[in-house]
């Protein structure tokens, strides 16, 4: 580790990759798009024709502007909620972004080689897709295999020539 001169780390902020990065040492924790992007969508889904100039409003915000100014675009967007549902959204969505404000920077700012990472799309899309549609139980065992499997046809595997390699029992 003594060549590596920064680490980036890619993620929700959970609790638990911060107190991981704590105890690693010099780590810059970096906002997945992933959780960017879907709190960028709460906050914006009800501006309706105008919900493509709100995202790119509050995008810019957070990677240029301040706290403060951000907390004055989440009042206009609070303004246009027609519903309680929808301000409760906007609410939950300006915190999670707020708790995480300089990773969110970092993620938009996309400077001194820090990259995208796209690991949760790439679970919610190729996992949950198939483990989550249907109300579904799954063994350690099934889960597992099921994992794999997605992972083979998501590589772009022959599912015939996985068959055809299998052991006989």
């Amino acid at each position: 580790m003594e060549g590596i001169k920064k680490i980036y780390i890619n993620s929700d902020g959970g609790a638990w990759i911060k107190e991981g990065m704590n105890q690693l040492g010099s780590i810059e924790y970096v906002l997945d798009e992933f959780h960017l992007s879907k709190y960028v969508l709460k906050m914006t889904s009800h501006m309706l024709d105008s919900k493509e100039d709100a995202r790119v409003g509050v995008c810019k915000i957070i990677r240029d502007g301040t706290k403060k100014e951000f907390d004055e675009i989440v009042e206009r967007l609070e303004g246009c909620a027609k519903t309680e549902s929808q301000l409760k959204r906007i609410q939950e969505a300006a915190k999670y972004i707020k708790n995480n404000w300089t990773a969110a920077k970092r993620r938009l700012w996309r400077r001194n080689g820090v990259c995208a990472c796209s690991a949760e799309g790439h679970v919610s899309h190729v996992l949950s897709s198939r483990m989550s549609t249907l109300a579904l139980g799954w063994s350690r065992l099934g889960a597992s295999k099921m994992a794999r499997l997605r992972e083979w046809h998501y590589n772009k595997n022959s599912m015939l020539e996985l068959v055809r390699s299998q052991q006989v029992r």
